[in-house]
């Protein structure tokens, strides 16, 4: 049975709302420009691919690898 919220179907997906700063809003805003996506899909592929490649994360530059 689908399920429907205000008349319209529910994905399965879930919103995440994060606050980032301003350096890090125009980085993200120039890289979905040239990939031609949203913001928020490129947001979506570029954490599902860290997500699929690092299973971990100490602090930004020091991950670790799932390979």
């Amino acid at each position: 049975m689908e399920k429907f919220v205000y008349n319209k179907p529910v994905n399965e997906g879930v919103t995440l709302v994060l606050k980032i700063d301003a350096e890090l809003n125009r980085r993200l805003t120039e890289a979905a420009s040239l990939a031609q996506r949203s913001k928020t899909k490129e947001a979506t592929v570029r954490l599902s691919d860290h997500l699929a490649n690092f299973e971990g994360i100490a602090f930004v530059g020091n991950r670790i690898s799932t390979k």
